[in-house]
């Protein structure tokens, strides 16, 4: 089983050697504070700029600016992911589909949605 292929080995590259996962059980959906939280934990010098923070609740207004924030003035890259998208890569991964497809959708969104 190859750990890296595709898109993903694009994705990587040189800049990315891991990516960032932080959990919060949070009853609030997530804010700008948590989003700069994970942000703190990305640098060039780690080779990690890919964030993912798994939360209860979709993400409010202003984690959502916040993490443009982080794009557009770092380059680094944080993706929401929420327990519905956990239950579904669970499911995916069942039926013999890669589970990866909804990240890959995630940022598909993301970048289409800059200015």
């Amino acid at each position: 089983m190859k750990f890296i292929d595709g898109y993903w080995k694009n994705l990587f590259g040189y800049l990315c050697a891991s990516i960032a996962v932080d959990f919060k059980n949070l009853t609030d959906p997530l804010g700008a504070a948590e989003v700069e939280q994970l942000k703190g934990y990305l640098s060039k010098d780690s080779r990690r700029m890919i964030g993912i923070l798994c939360c209860r609740k979709s993400p409010n207004g202003s984690a959502r600016r916040a993490r443009y924030e982080a794009w557009s003035k770092e380059g680094k890259l944080v993706l929401f992911v929420t327990d519905k998208d956990i239950r579904e890569t669970i499911s995916l991964r069942y039926d013999s589909v890669n589970p990866s497809n909804i990240l890959l959708k995630y940022i598909q969104d993301f970048f289409s949605r800059l200015p």
